[in-house]
């Protein structure tokens, strides 16, 4: 059996010990990048979830819009010379505060 001297046990030691940190390191990183990547595609999909949520509010917005002129216009002239019905006042009343 071959015997080391102290100091190169120690060496031998440090050089092991460096080795698994480096792998330790390594391993704290790769699994920090996989997590970035995740998150990166979470966020990615919420983007979308949010534009396809506004985009389909505005459809349903402007159909409501659409909707309620067409009810307007198929009521008849009966109410068209009251002021609440005019353009005029129909823009005033969009352009509220809403509560």
């Amino acid at each position: 059996m071959h015997k080391m001297r102290k100091g190169a046990r120690k060496q031998v030691r440090a050089r092991k010990r460096s080795a698994r940190m480096i792998s330790g390191r390594s391993s704290a990183i790769r699994e920090t990048e996989e997590a970035r990547a995740l998150l990166e595609n979470h966020l990615g999909s919420l983007y979308w979830w949010v534009f396809n949520a506004c985009k389909m509010k505005g459809f349903i917005r402007a159909k409501a819009l659409y909707d309620a002129a067409e009810r307007r216009l198929n009521a008849g002239d009966a109410h068209s010379d009251s002021p609440e019905q005019s353009p005029a006042m129909l823009r005033k009343a969009w352009n509220l505060p809403k509560k």
